[in-house]
């Protein structure tokens, strides 16, 4: 650390210090406004163009950061995190002991010290701009955030690196001369929207369009989960409506009955699933009727069948649905709309029963 007590800068007529190298009106004034709005825009993407700003202007002030690459330290700034945090809390170590030495009494030291109790230490900025961006994308691409968490989660990133960033700058402020100019909004600020649009692309291609299921004659095969089951109906067209869903008709002079489905879903608590299963898929309108619990190949399955209230017509819907043991967060769904339960559950179990894993 460095300070220097007798330089005045011309521009600004004040005194100016420097520590590790960096002098102290070497940093971008950014107003708060900006800061919330464009970090909501972009979340953890934002400090990209704001770092980007700010290491710009360290280099172009500092002769010993000539050499570095203020892009590269905006793109990977959680690594740089560190080292921008120590040179702000150096600096305002300075700027401290300079406004205390020049205190005439106890009362005027006493208030400077409440004022200066906001800024001791950034380490804990540090770790938050360090570890929620790369915890972030880590739990969303491993798939280690349940989806009903995905909202509160992304609130969460979201405050916490517009709060981090607005008390960095809150620091910068006080340690810039006081007619330092703000910084307007240019293109910089937006540098880290075309790394947003590349993960959101790639998180729904590879999350969202990402096709598992494959069918072969009779067989459906889930290639993201590596499992398969093969329908009862020799010679009936087995088609996928979409990636989590396939249907088998039996046809009887083109009139298609006994319908046989299956479905993957991802639940967290088998006792709920049943009250999920009749709201979010058959409505809110539907009685369960009977339950019972079996296994195939090992795998516990519950089965139970469900009157459609506001449809006394139709079908009952004979449904079971089985945790597989190997896969703890699969369940697999499997249902006939039939009339005869006889034969509804005769199909259900023969393609429970052929369920093969690998």
């Amino acid at each position: 650390m460095e300070y220097t007590n007798n330089i005045i800068h011309e521009e600004h007529k004040q005194e100016f210090f420097v520590a590790n190298g960096v002098r102290n009106d070497s940093f971008v004034k950014e107003s708060n406004g900006k800061i919330g709005v464009l970090s909501f825009l972009f979340s953890i993407f934002y400090p990209i163009g704001y770092f980007y700003k700010q290491w710009k202007a360290i280099k172009k002030n500092n002769e010993e950061y000539k050499n570095i690459s203020p892009f590269w330290r905006g793109v990977f700034y959680p690594f740089y995190a560190f080292q921008f945090t120590k040179i702000l809390d150096n600096l305002l170590s300075i700027k401290k002991n300079k406004d205390f030495s020049n205190a005439t009494n106890e009362e005027e030291k006493k208030k400077l010290e409440n004022e200066y109790a906001v800024f001791n230490k950034f380490y804990s900025n540090s770790y938050i701009i360090a570890i929620v961006p790369i915890l972030a994308v880590v739990l969303i691409f491993c798939n280690f955030i349940p989806e009903s968490f995905n909202t509160g989660i992304g609130v969460a990133v979201w405050i916490s690196i517009s709060m981090t960033l607005r008390n960095l700058q809150k620091a910068i402020d006080k340690i810039l001369p006081q007619d330092h100019p703000k910084g307007k909004l240019t293109f910089s600020d937006f540098l880290g929207l075309p790394f947003l649009v590349l993960f959101l692309s790639f998180f729904f291609f590879e999350i969202g369009g990402q096709r598992c299921l494959e069918i072969k004659g009779n067989t459906l095969e889930d290639t993201c989960n590596n499992y398969s089951f093969t329908f009862p109906y020799g010679g009936n067209k087995l088609f996928a409506e979409n990636d989590d869903l396939a249907c088998q008709a039996k046809n009887n002079n083109n009139i298609y009955n006994d319908v046989t489905c299956l479905k993957g879903m991802y639940i967290d608590d088998n006792d709920s699933f049943d009250q999920k299963f009749c709201e979010e898929d058959l409505g809110e309108e539907s009685d369960i009727m009977f339950k019972e619990t079996k296994t195939y190949n090992g795998n516990l399955a519950y089965c139970f069948n469900i009157k459609l209230k506001n449809d006394p017509a139709a079908p009952n819907q004979n449904i079971c649905y089985m945790q597989i043991k190997d896969k703890p967060k699969i369940v697999i769904i499997v249902w006939t709309p039939s009339k005869d339960r006889e034969i509804s559950f005769e199909n259900l179990e023969k393609l429970m029963n052929s369920y093969k894993s690998w």
